[in-house]
């Protein structure tokens, strides 16, 4: 119960504070996507580039997580996407999107920040790295199904190239892992503001994640949105705590991690993914919603199941 009210009770609460004041309209319209631009561009990479500088490439470059993490949420997907493309006859993008639903995570915002609040840039470790990772993992997967059949192959490797060359989480991830591998330490100055804007992920992120909530439409596809809500919030956890436990097993407080960050809601990525191709908006919007509002009672089970980590 303590960790509770001390880790995840004060990172829903800010989420609602955000949600309470854009649904009263006490910030200008803009300040939800003026926030979501700060913590993408400069919080969060700031918070990455200070994180991954500092520690040891070789946990960086940690095989046994890639494949404990990645085999089970990658068998996720294609079981989702298959079974909604080749038995249940959806569209081919509507099952893409159903797989994502399935399996990404919100890492970047929501994950750091829980671990950050548990114990500091030191637990911090698997969230980064799934961010980075399903920017060059999951995404990549995604857009060659989506843009599969779509006239557009001859662009989509050039474009996909340039995405991620210029995303900023990828940037950060690059050059901290650049920095430490050469020693480079930011003069005490830069080092601060480095800190500064890193300390300002959890309030931004958070408060911008609440408000964005607002207006979220609604399906009315109940059967459909709670199985893949479930599949989210309970089969993907469990698949994920088989691997790193049994499977490929971590070390424990790195399991245990992983499995939270496993449990958290379905990234706002993937309303933003079906509202980029046009498809499956409402309902992906509806898994958005309801997976977090699953997350207050998931997330809190596992920490009062793990209590305090070293």
């Amino acid at each position: 119960m303590d960790a509770i009210v001390a880790v995840a009770l004060p990172l829903f609460l800010l989420m609602a504070i955000g949600y309470v004041v854009v649904r009263a309209r006490l910030v200008p319209d803009g300040t939800v996507p003026g926030l979501n631009g700060f913590a993408f561009h400069v919080a969060i990479p700031a918070l990455l580039f200070d994180k991954i500088r500092t520690t040891p490439l070789a946990a960086l470059l940690d095989v046994r997580f890639v494949v404990a993490y990645y085999a089970p949420t990658l068998l996720l997907f294609f079981a989702t996407f298959l079974v909604s493309w080749l038995w249940l006859r959806t569209e081919r993008r509507l099952a893409v999107i159903q797989g994502l639903a399935t399996i990404f995570t919100n890492s970047g915002y929501m994950g750091i920040a829980l671990l950050l609040t548990m114990g500091g840039p030191a637990l911090a470790l698997p969230a980064v790295l799934i961010v980075a990772l399903d920017n060059l993992i999951v995404v990549p997967i995604a857009l060659a199904l989506l843009e599969a059949g779509g006239g557009r192959q001859g662009r989509f490797w050039p474009t996909l190239g340039r995405s991620l060359a210029t995303h900023p989480i990828i940037l950060a991830v690059f050059f901290g892992v650049v920095a430490g591998s050469i020693g480079f330490v930011p003069p005490g100055p830069l080092q601060r503001v480095i800190e500064l804007l890193a300390a300002a992920t959890v309030p931004c992120a958070l408060f911008a994640l609440g408000g964005s909530l607002v207006g979220v439409p609604i399906s009315d596809a109940k059967r459909e949105v709670a199985t893949l809500s479930l599949l989210k919030m309970l089969v993907h956890p469990a698949l994920v705590a088989v691997f790193v436990y049994l499977v490929v097993p971590l070390e424990p407080t790195l399991a245990a991690t992983t499995v939270i960050v496993t449990a958290l809601p379905a990234a706002t990525m993937v309303y933003v993914m079906a509202q980029r191709y046009e498809c499956y908006v409402l309902r992906s919007s509806t898994i958005v919603l309801v997976t977090h509002v699953i997350s207050v009672v998931t997330v809190s089970a596992l920490l009062a199941f793990y209590g305090p980590l070293p």
